[in-house]
């Protein structure tokens, strides 16, 4: 199910003035909405994250549990949010952005999610550095 919801349009949050010169201080993240606005899952870019940051951002969020690394599938991370299947996906094992979210985000609306993505926008771990930068100064 998770990998559906990705195709829906997810317009970048977290941006600022210091991303324009190809550096951020804070995470970008892509929320995808529900119809009714409520979040379903999130994208965050996958070009500069490992996976040691990533479960020490995890196992960061009250409710998250059983933090696993998946080898062999797309669901890259699988761990328990308030006790339901969550996921760490890469769509097609070669996309620029891991899609964050319940397994199952349709079967469990009662579960909200925003505390996830919050820790994720909020991340300060590492800086990260766009290859071309949005303006040159020179």
């Amino acid at each position: 199910m998770h990998c559906a919801a990705r195709s829906l349009p997810a317009q970048a949050e977290g941006e600022g003035g210091a991303e324009r010169q190809g550096f951020s201080r804070f995470m970008k993240t892509y929320p995808i909405l529900r119809s009714d606005g409520s979040l379903l899952g999130f994208e965050v870019t996958s070009a500069w994250l490992t996976f040691g940051p990533l479960f020490k951002l995890l196992r960061s969020v009250e409710g998250v549990t059983e933090v696993r690394r998946n080898w062999f599938n797309e669901d890259h991370i699988t761990f328990r949010f308030h006790g339901k299947e969550a996921v760490v996906n890469e769509p097609w094992g070669d996309n620029s952005r891991y899609w964050i979210g319940l397994r199952d985000p349709d079967a469990a609306t009662e579960i909200d999610i925003a505390p996830l993505h919050q820790a994720f926008k909020r991340y300060r771990g590492f800086l990260v550095v766009t290859l071309w930068p949005w303006e040159h100064h020179g």
